[in-house]
């Protein structure tokens, strides 16, 4: 970066764009990818519940495609009985209440009923080995979080209800989330400056996490058009992201854990120096864009119509006619 550059950048004016006022690495094995869904299976996690004997695994289940990494078996105590109750507990780790949930079942056992409790609340009841998919009133005991689930089924009286034995199951979901960033408030979607000597102008931009998610990976990006208008983003320790600056055109600038109602401040200055072979321009103008979004199969983005946005920053000599510059600051 040049010393003139530098120069521009601490004396630099600042416009700030609120919009509000805001890895996958680490990810248990039964979320998929970045966090886009999970699916959690009956394996050896569950533990017994409410009189159960010890719950083992029997044999081992494919899931289909597409699954995830946590291990899918068929589960069962060491016995069976006409009538009995079978209750397990699992500790489930969400990265914040799903936006979707169903079930697949099989079980060898003939079973009366099976209920789905989560957070001490049962959510689900449904006859034989069933549960339907979830209705927003019944996801809402999920948190982000730590989150107790616990499947019960009881077994048919028939004298024949456990001439097989063996119950695997898979409870299944879609993370969503909303990713806002801030924009111009109306009427400001264009700012002009004084420049006759040039400029550097400061941006500050916000990103919003309206959730329900936690976002384990996403990326903010900034760009200025034209090799006029050199830009830097997140230097010198300002705004919350590190970032790298392609050209001084182009800022990408990764994030990741970022929690629901989370804001982040990304900063980005623009500079600009007349051409001193034009000793008789009136001005000059650029636009800055920026937008957010979350990692390729992370979760899935409620409200993309405000993961964008952009303003025209117009540069003025004393010579310009527009009225723009006229009261420019």
């Amino acid at each position: 970066m040049t010393r003139p550059l530098l120069a521009l950048i601490f004396a630099a004016t600042t416009l700030t764009l609120l919009g509000g006022v805001a890895q996958s690495a680490g990810l248990p094995p039964y979320i998929r990818n970045k966090g886009d869904t999970f699916a959690v299976y009956s394996n050896r996690a569950w533990h017994s519940a409410h009189g159960t004997s010890r719950v083992r695994e029997m044999a081992p289940k494919d899931p289909g495609s597409p699954r995830s990494a946590d291990r899918s078996f068929y589960i069962w105590t060491e016995k069976c009985t006409p009538g009995q109750k079978f209750a397990v507990v699992r500790s489930v780790d969400l990265i914040g209440r799903p936006s979707d949930v169903s079930f697949s079942f099989h079980s060898k056992q003939q079973a009366a009923w099976t209920e789905l409790w989560v957070n001490s609340q049962r959510v689900a009841r449904a006859a034989g080995a069933y549960l339907p998919r979830l209705k927003p009133a019944q996801r809402r005991p999920f948190e982000e979080g730590h989150n107790e689930v616990k499947l019960v089924m009881k077994v048919q009286r028939s004298p024949f209800a456990c001439d097989f034995v063996g119950l695997w199951f898979e409870i299944n979901g879609i993370f969503s989330t909303d990713l806002k960033v801030g924009a111009p408030q109306p009427g400001e979607a264009i700012k002009y400056y004084k420049a006759d000597n040039g400029r550097g102008v400061t941006v500050g931009i916000r990103i919003t996490n309206k959730g329900p998610a936690r976002i384990p990976e996403g990326i903010f990006e900034v760009r200025t058009t034209g090799s006029r208008f050199p830009m830097v983003t997140g230097a010198g320790g300002l705004g919350d992201l590190k970032c790298v600056n392609d050209r001084f055109m182009i800022s990408t600038c990764p994030f990741k854990n970022m929690e629901p109602g989370q804001i982040l401040t990304v900063v980005a200055v623009v500079t600009f120096k007349p051409n001193p072979e034009l000793p008789s321009w009136t001005e000059e103008s650029t636009a800055l864009s920026w937008r957010a979004y979350t990692a390729t199969l992370g979760p899935w983005e409620i409200d993309s119509s405000n993961n964008a946005s952009l303003v025209g920053l117009v540069f003025c000599s004393s010579r310009s006619t527009l009225e723009g510059c006229k009261t420019a600051e």
